[in-house]
């Protein structure tokens, strides 16, 4: 009983919220599949998509690098609410090269 209320109580320490799921189900992963490539198990995954563990930048990069979107999309975008072309133009931008496209992209939104 007071390791129900522990967890409870740690849960209720940040924002739950994500799209951790959606954006597995949008690359048509399982659990399985996307803890394999995130070098974790299943059930990380799963405390993962339903908020009973942190997403801390470590997780959001590794996640992010893996669904091969920008970290902060984990937890601010849909996949529904993305442009289809965004997102096959950032699945072809290298690794390394990622920043400075986000960098040119920040420059074009602070124009408008």
């Amino acid at each position: 009983m007071l390791s129900q209320i522990v967890s409870m109580t740690a849960a209720l320490d940040f924002d739950d919220r994500n799209f951790l799921r959606a954006w597995r189900e949008f690359r048509g992963w399982t659990q399985d599949e996307l803890a394999e490539r995130a070098d974790t198990t299943r059930g990380m995954i799963g405390h993962l998509e339903a908020g009973r563990r942190q997403l801390t930048t470590r997780w959001l990069r590794t996640l992010g690098a893996v669904l091969q979107i920008p970290a902060g999309f984990i937890i601010d975008r849909h996949p529904d609410d993305v442009p289809q072309d965004i997102l096959a133009l950032w699945e072809n931008i290298p690794d390394d090269r990622q920043a400075l496209a986000l960098q040119v992209l920040e420059t074009f939104r602070k124009a408008s």
